[in-house]
């Protein structure tokens, strides 16, 4: 299994410097991708942070969205899987309190991160490279970066 976290499902919708980056891992890729209620909610506040600056506009945001959900039904091959949440939230409090003192990061990359543990899942796909390098710390594959 594999876990995405924003900047790739954004990548794959939103045309950007890591769109074709993201399309390809999707079409090497014959293992289920994680989704879960943190996903969804990262991916529609990034959908709505791009209307707010203005790079994208109300209509494409719902085409993106209309577009995401039929694809999650008929063609990513996602698994809806959601963690124990005050597990994940305990495992990301952790790196907070540890790997993020020498590491750049924010909470909500660490939470992504911390899910992913909670979850087992050994692959963690991500175009932000302070994500990336919480997730190689402890020891889950990263790509994308």
């Amino acid at each position: 299994m594999i876990y995405g976290d924003t900047s790739f499902w954004v990548s794959l919708y939103v045309e950007d410097a890591h769109s074709a980056q993201a399309v390809e891992l999707l079409r090497e890729n014959k293992r289920s991708i994680l989704w879960n209620d943190f996903c969804e909610l990262e991916f529609l506040t990034a959908l709505a942070r791009c209307c707010r600056i203005r790079s994208m506009s109300e209509d494409l945001r719902r085409q993106i969205l209309s577009r995401h959900q039929r694809a999650m039904k008929d063609q990513l091959g996602v698994t809806i899987r959601q963690p124990d949440w005050g597990a994940a939230m305990q495992r990301g409090c952790a790196l907070a309190n540890s790997v993020i003192l020498t590491l750049a990061g924010r909470s909500l990359d660490v939470l992504h991160v911390g899910i992913a543990l909670e979850l087992k899942v050994p692959e963690f796909w991500t175009f932000d490279k302070y994500q990336a390098a919480v997730a190689e710390s402890q020891g889950l594959r990263v790509r994308g970066v």
